[in-house]
């Protein structure tokens, strides 16, 4: 229900991020339009709801990786709803489902996320320059140029851990990135709200 990121894993299950609901979604099979089965991938981190999950990719090794910014949490988005969590965070879910972290914390607001061919970098889109004013009524996003809207690059260490965060792109004046995915020689493909 509301949801937003989407990728498919190498069993060909669709993962899913719910506004909404909060919660990133996998299907048990192949979806059809008659099965719409699905296990919970991840719906609170440290006894708290997540935030919005927005964008998800899954690593070779099967762990998945989401963006939690705070966008659903407004009527606007999803539904009036405060935040829970201490800040807007990218989360590592382990293969088995069975543990989740916090893998950066230094992104104001992390929107879309990709890796490079050989998944030694994670990219990581931040849309921090967006904010809606009010979480209790249907309002306009505020966008404060003076906040990040950028993208940003982190060497994957072991493949659970993040390091090295830092601003790739930082060209767009006056447009927010939003979605990105790399191809298989290593570009990077960036969405902005503009087109």
């Amino acid at each position: 229900m509301n949801s937003n990121g989407n990728c498919m894993d190498k069993e060909g299950r669709l993962v899913t991020c719910e506004h909404y609901n909060r919660r990133v979604v996998r299907s048990k099979q192949i979806p059809s339009a008659t099965d719409q089965k699905k296990d919970v991938v991840a719906d609170c981190f440290d006894g708290e709801p997540l935030n919005s999950p927005n964008d998800v990719v899954v690593k070779s090794d099967g762990s998945i990786w989401f963006t939690d910014p705070d966008y659903g949490c407004s009527v606007s988005e999803g539904h009036a709803s405060p935040p829970r969590q201490k800040g807007c965070f990218v989360y590592r879910v382990s293969p088995d489902l069975g543990d989740i972290s916090v893998v950066a914390t230094d992104v104001l607001r992390p929107n879309g996320l990709c890796f490079s061919p050989d998944e030694s970098k994670l990219y990581v889109v931040d849309t921090g320059a967006v904010a809606f004013p009010k979480f209790d009524e249907v309002c306009h996003p505020v966008i404060d140029w003076d906040k990040p809207h950028n993208v940003r690059v982190y060497d994957v260490i072991g493949g659970k851990k993040l390091e090295n965060g830092r601003v790739l792109l930082n060209t767009f004046e006056k447009s927010v990135p939003d979605g990105m995915r790399c191809d298989v020689k290593g570009n990077l493909y960036v969405g902005t709200f503009e087109g």
